[in-house]
Order: structure tokens, then C-alpha cells, then sequence
């Protein structure tokens, strides 16, 4: 046989066994069916932060926005356009039936993009070296500032200036553009017969933003956010847009889940209040919902009697012990970290941990999916906040 021909045949059989690995990869990144909702001590509710509409940058009206969150069960929606208040101006703050809706902004600095969220007003940078007085303008007003996308395509810079409340840890759009050409190609081939593993495959855990909050995270109180930066628009040519990852798909793919001792009132002011309180203290954990919802997630510090949630400083006891849940239909790996490090890991929806010392402390859950030939892979689901323990 000409050698032509053996490798025509070698390339092709490369090219069946990558097509078969992608379809079972793709495959086997399909949701898993949710579990029962159970009662706990505390009331979760699952929101998306960092959406776009028409107002910049996104291909959808408001209301065509709340219609998708609606198709999501999402009960809390963030928008956060570039550079305008204008939707709250014109009324679109507030419940929407059962969804609350909060308008933030997206602020252009010279460092980098910034969230600024619970405010009543526009802000901006004034001048090149303005930023910290941007910064303590949205402190002083009570809102929050989270750095948006900080290793992403325009990356956070200004590391030292203070205070900032957030970082966004996981944002979808910058989870895609990191992904090899290949796994592009893998997902265009099978997004329409099995859109939700497609872009569940594209999700992985993003090391250097983790690092980073980490570090900071011992040095002041950093909360971590996932954001789904959705604008459900694609440039093509000219006018023309794909609407493409829709807002529904999005909404059901990353989410920002609350932890609230008491449920909502219905009322918007108020209710407004416990969720950016909520987030601004850390009560607050990401979840890829793509996989499976994790509203039964719980991490929390036993110490004696006494429960502490995500967020809490706590000082160090002796027989302190650290708690985590994370319910699933399927096998899961729960891994703890302190000061950014894994100190341990076990294959079990369910750890309890003895603390031998203080440090800030954060946990990882990991959905384990199969792959061709009989293997496994660990796939992010959970990210927690911290709980702080201190001296």
C-alpha cells in the first residue's frame, strides 16, 4: 500500500476517534436531573449578575430580558449596562411578578471594568488618576464595586487601589474566549441537538482569577461572584448580529445563588436591600446550574453550638469544624482550600473537617462525569465564599 494512502487512512481514523471522544464528551457534559428541594435552616435564591440590553451592548430589550428570566425561574436578575442608569430612569427596577430586578452599571476605568451596583446615580471616572475617588464615591453611596472580568479581555490592573467589595471569580464570556479552537469546533458540532453539554463543556475552572482573589481575599474582605456578562449578540456583518448564546440559555447555564436567614418580603426596597447585603458580605456562592441546581449547596463553620455562614469572620476555636453539602443526583468531589491551597479532598457529597489553625477557608465542588474508554473527569459545579478565620 502507497504510503499516501496509509496516511489518508491513519488521518482518518484520527479524525473518527476525535468526532466519537467529542460526542461522548458532550454527551456526558449533559445536565443531571435535580433533586427534590429539602428544608433547610436558611433560604437560597438564584439570580445571574452582568447582563446587557439594547441600553449598550446587548441584542435584547428589558423586556424581553425578564421574559427570559422568567423562562429560567431566576429569582433576582442584575443589569448591568455600560456606562447608563437609564433603565433605572425609566422604571424597570423592581419585581417583575416574582422576579426582582436590580440596575447596576458597567464603569469604563482606567484600570479596568468595574460593576457598580445599589446606586441612584451615574458614575464615572473624573481624570486619569481618579480612580480611588470613583471608588470611594460608590463606598460612601452605599453600593458596591466589583471588578468585572479581571482576566479577561480588558484585565483588571489596579490591584492595591481600594475599596472594592467584589471580583468576579467565574464570568462565562471569559470562560469561553480562554478555550482552544478545538473545543470551539467540538461545540459547534453538537450546540444544536445538545446545546446545554455543549456549552457546560466550555466552563473551566479559572485558576488565575481564583488565585488572585485568594490572595487578595487574605488581605481584606473580597467577595467572589459569578457573572454571565450575557449580551446574546454575535457580530457578523454590517447591522447584522447572531443572537447567539441566548439570555434564556445563559440564565440557565451560571448563577449567583444568596444565602438569606429569612425569606424575601415581596416588597421591592427592602428585599433590594437583603440581596446586595447578601452579596456584599460574602453570604453568596456560584454554581454552574447547567450541570444540575445547586440550591441545596451549604458551607458553613461549626463552632460548639454555634453555625457561621459563607462570609462570616469568625476567631479561631479548638474544635472548630468545617461543614459542606453539596446534594446531588450523581458522584460528586468536594474539595476544601485554605489561603488559596487544597488541603483536602474526598469523593462524597457530604465533609466535615476538623480546623487545626486559622486562615481563610473556601470550598469546591466538582461534578465526576465519564469519558470515552473509562475514564473520569471532575468538572466545576460550586464555588464558595469564604468564611474568614482569624486569630
Amino acid at each position: 500500500m502507497k504510503i499516501g494512502n496509509v496516511l489518508k487512512i491513519i488521518g482518518a481514523l484520527v479524525i473518527l476517534v476525535w468526532v466519537a471522544d467529542s460526542m461522548m464528551t458532550i454527551w456526558y457534559e449533559q445536565p443531571r436531573p435535580d433533586l427534590k428541594s429539602t428544608t433547610q435552616k436558611s433560604v437560597r435564591y438564584a439570580g445571574v449578575i452582568h447582563v446587557h440590553s439594547r441600553y449598550s451592548d446587548g441584542s435584547g430589550t428589558i423586556e424581553q430580558i425578564i421574559r427570559a428570566a422568567h423562562t429560567a425561574d431566576l429569582d433576582f436578575l442584575v443589569m448591568t449596562d455600560h456606562s447608563t442608569l437609564q433603565p433605572l430612569i425609566d422604571g424597570y427596577q423592581g419585581y417583575h411578578n416574582d422576579l426582582l430586578v436590580l440596575i447596576g452599571e458597567e464603569v469604563n476605568t482606567s484600570a479596568g471594568h468595574l460593576l457598580a451596583l445599589g446606586l441612584d446615580h451615574h458614575v464615572e471616572q473624573q481624570g486619569n488618576e481618579g480612580l480611588p475617588a470613583l471608588l470611594d464615591s460608590i463606598d460612601s453611596a452605599g453600593g458596591l464595586a466589583i471588578l468585572a472580568h479581571p482576566a479577561g479581555r480588558r484585565p483588571w490592573t489596579a490591584w492595591s487601589v481600594r475599596p472594592v467589595h467584589g471580583i468576579e471569580i467565574l464570568n462565562a464570556d471569559t470562560a469561553w474566549r480562554d478555550d482552544h479552537p478545538l473545543e470551539w469546533i467540538r461545540v459547534l458540532l453538537f450546540l444544536w441537538f445538545m446545546p446545554e453539554g455543549a456549552l457546560n463543556s466550555l466552563i473551566d475552572r479559572p485558576d488565575e482569577a481564583i488565585n488572585r482573589w485568594q490572595t487578595l481575599a487574605q488581605q481584606q474582605h473580597l467577595v467572589g461572584i459569578g457573572s454571565v456578562d450575557a449580551h446574546a449578540r454575535i457580530p457578523l456583518w454590517g447591522d447584522q448580529i447572531l443572537q447567539f448564546p441566548s439570555y434564556a440559555r445563559m440564565f440557565g447555564l451560571l448563577r449567583t445563588y444568596v444565602v438569606l436567614d429569612s425569606a424575601l418580603s415581596g416588597a421591592e426596597v427592602p428585599d433590594r436591600q437583603q440581596i446586595l447585603d447578601a452579596l456584599r458580605n460574602g453570604q453568596c456562592y456560584i454554581a454552574v446550574d447547567g450541570y444540575e441546581k445547586a440550591s441545596q449547596f451549604d458551607f458553613e463553620l461549626q463552632v460548639d453550638d454555634t453555625s457561621f455562614n459563607m462570609g462570616s469572620h469568625v476567631v479561631f476555636q479548638q474544635g472548630s469544624q468545617v461543614r459542606v453539602k453539596a446534594p446531588s443526583s450523581g458522584a460528586v468531589l468536594v474539595r476544601l482550600y485554605r489561603n488559596g491551597q487544597q488541603i483536602v479532598e474526598v469523593s462524597a457529597q457530604d465533609m466535615v473537617y476538623d480546623l487545626s489553625e486559622p486562615g481563610v477557608y473556601h470550598a469546591e465542588a466538582y461534578q465526576v462525569r465519564p469519558r470515552l474508554f473509562g475514564s473520569e473527569e471532575a468538572r466545576l459545579w460550586i464555588i464558595s465564599n469564604p468564611i474568614w478565620v482569624e486569630e
